[in-house]
Parts: structure tokens; sequence; C-alpha cells
């Protein structure tokens, strides 16, 4: 993908979900995932670009402390989805998975659970 992608809508509404759950430390997050321009993709993890416009968020570097669990359609847990920062801004948006396949696409908030 070229940088000047935006995120899909299903990436959104999972980072908007995450800022939701974080409240006002969120918020932040909530901008960043708006502004943001895609790197690289793939069903497995998305590089990012934060525009320095935009606010930083007051989280340590490495993964937030934050991990949504995906689940199949059972509602069984099949990966989780970990957020990188450095310097307060998302980096790296990386989905992990437990079974033997690699996911083939982004979950929609149906497979997500945020707790």
């Amino acid at each position: 993908m070229n940088q000047k992608i935006s995120l899909p809508d299903q990436v959104l509404d999972l980072l908007a979900a995450i800022a939701a759950h974080l409240g006002d430390v969120g918020q932040p997050l909530a901008i960043q995932a708006r502004h943001a321009r895609v790197l690289n993709y793939s069903p497995t993890y998305i590089d990012l670009n934060i525009p320095e416009r935009c606010d930083s968020g007051s989280w340590p570097d490495g993964p937030l402390d934050i991990k949504p669990l995906v689940t199949d359609r059972q509602g069984e847990p099949v990966g989780e989805v970990l957020l990188w920062v450095s310097s307060g801004r998302i980096t790296l948006l990386e989905q992990a998975w437990f079974t033997d396949d690699p996911p083939t696409a982004w979950p929609s908030m149906e497979n997500v659970r945020i707790s």
C-alpha cells in the first residue's frame, strides 16, 4: 500500500474501541488513528506513520498494555492484537495468532473482545 492510504474501516473501529476502553488516556490514540498513514500493510501487521501535528500519548515505548482478543465465529480465542508505541505514537499494529494458520484479514469488531 502507498503511504497516503488511511487505515481500513475495521482497523479504525478496533482502534476507536481500544481508545474508548482506555478512557482519557486513549484520546490521543483515537486522534492518531484517524490521521495515521499506512507505510506497510499485511493481515498480520501494519506499519504506521503518525503526523507530527497529532498529540503524543503518555504511553511507554513498546507494546501498549492492552491486548484485544480475536475470536472465531464460535467465540473461541484465535489471536490477539498488539499496538506498538514509540515516543507516544502508534508505530505498528500486530496481529498475533494462537492457531496453526495465520490470519488472512484484520478482524471485525464482532470478533474482538477488549478487557
